[in-house]
């Protein structure tokens, strides 16, 4: 199953493999990293090294959830969905394995950062010198060094909303994640009624249609019961 959406206008292909878990073993004392062996209904076996939020046992019927940019063949674990339990959870690595285009502003930033904001403060400022200089403007040292430090906050607070930005970005893309698995899940769940249920949109999400923009099903009250577990960033900017 396939299905295609669109997050701040750049495309995604989500699908899924599921199987029935075989085995599960815990790495180290104390970790919450699990290596799970998931078999399909045709023999195929998959395992994944993971840290989920959400307990998965033996003979709990999964699915693994990929996504992959527009264009690109191989894609990225990026849920988990237990059909046994009726439970989900996007990042289930622990971190987010792909990553929303930055802009040009959060570039630059990540290049000022390994530089250093000191450095960086000190380029900028003794060519504004040189260049005032030529043109036959001269101040002295004590102003230069104010200027210097003023363009050390400023990069410092321009760097800040870097992170933000980029924070934003990956919470969207949790978010985005989560919006498919709960439809997913809703599919299931209407699939295996024993009430008729008359929903082309379940119908859509079943059948894999592949031009869908989150949220394509709209969850009434009743429906609204897939436990999920909250996703915390983590600082820094990682890799793109």
């Amino acid at each position: 199953m396939q299905v295609s959406t669109q997050i701040t206008d750049q495309e995604f292909t989500f699908f899924t493999w599921r199987g029935k878990v075989r085995t599960v073993l815990t790495i180290g004392r104390g970790n919450h990293t699990r290596e799970i062996l998931i078999q399909s209904r045709d023999g195929t076996r998959r395992t994944i090294r993971v840290q989920p939020s959400i307990r998965v046992e033996p003979d709990h019927e999964v699915s693994l959830v990929y996504a992959r940019r527009s264009g690109l063949k191989n894609g990225v674990l990026v849920g988990l969905l237990d059909h046994t339990s009726d439970r989900h959870c996007s990042m289930p690595q622990g971190y987010v394995p792909i990553r929303l285009k930055p802009s040009l502003f959060v570039d630059c930033m990540k290049d000022i950062e390994r530089y250093s904001f000191p450095g960086t403060a000190i380029l900028l400022t003794v060519s504004a010198a040189a260049c005032l200089f030529c043109a036959g403007v001269t101040y002295p040292l004590l102003t230069w060094l104010m200027i210097g430090s003023v363009l050390t906050v400023l990069l410092w607070s321009f760097n800040e909303l870097a992170k933000w930005q980029f924070e934003t970005a990956d919470n969207l893309l949790v978010s985005s994640t989560e919006v498919f698995l709960e439809q997913l899940a809703t599919a299931e769940r209407i699939a295996n009624s024993p009430v008729p249920y008359d929903s082309y949109g379940a119908t859509w999400v079943l059948e894999g249609k592949k031009s869908w923009i989150a949220p394509a099903l709209e969850l009434a009250p009743s429906q609204r019961t897939v436990q999920t577990e909250p996703y915390n960033p983590r600082s820094g900017y990682g890799a793109f």
